[in-house]
């Protein structure tokens, strides 16, 4: 298959796609989590933040802002773990959840930029993370119609009708693994883009593997 367009005028249009798509999700997010999987994805984020550690702990400075019920749930989350009965009287304690690391160690990064620019991490994360991985996915579908179908209107309908008219959209503004899980599953597709622009070829069993154990 020959290559589409020069290599510098294919990375200018992945950043105009990714840009096109990153500030439409970025503008309809709503800044803030879902009640429990989401905050708990970002309390762990926190504790790898301050702590250093993947534990959920209860006197995380955010518990009291998201109104997370560290009473009810940590507890529920110790029974899962051990296979023991729900007891509600449980000693709370730092703990680790039952979910996945991925999503909380990708949304470190951001932690850290929304400290360095002095704003609430709780905003900028949500606002960020999952409209990033989003977009990111968007910009795949982009540059795979366009290899298929060698029509750049061809390829943003495609892409404008996963990024924005389908289910994957509400999750911008959540902090749930879902959009994580399909990047993966989706980058398998990357290795024709990577070739595109000359970088190191990622096999697509890596990113399959990890689709399967983000949950």
């Amino acid at each position: 298959m020959r290559k589409i367009g020069s290599n510098s005028s294919n990375k200018k249009l992945l950043f105009l796609v990714l840009s096109f798509f990153l500030l439409v999700n970025i503008a309809s997010s709503g800044g803030h989590f879902d009640w429990v999987d989401g905050v708990e994805a970002f309390l762990v984020t926190e504790s790898m933040v301050l702590k250093h550690s993947a534990m959920l702990y209860p006197d995380d400075p955010s518990i009291q802002k998201l109104h997370y019920a560290i009473g009810y749930l940590m507890p529920i989350n110790k029974a899962l773990q051990t296979g023991k009965p729900y007891d509600p009287n449980i000693r709370i304690g730092p703990i680790y959840l039952i979910r996945s690391l991925f999503l909380s160690a990708i949304a470190v990064p951001f932690y850290y930029a929304a400290i360095f620019f002095s704003v609430s991490p709780i905003s900028f994360v949500a606002i960020f993370v999952n409209s990033l991985l989003i977009s990111l996915i968007s910009v795949i579908i982009f540059f795979f119609s366009l290899e298929i179908f060698r029509s750049k209107k061809i390829a943003l309908i495609l892409s404008l009708i996963f990024g924005v008219c389908s289910f994957v959209w509400p999750y911008h503004t959540t902090l749930w693994s879902q959009p994580l899980q399909a990047l993966s599953a989706f980058a398998g597709t990357l290795s024709r883009c990577i070739s595109i622009f000359h970088l190191p070829f990622i096999t697509s069993p890596l990113f399959i593997y990890l689709s399967l154990y983000e949950r």
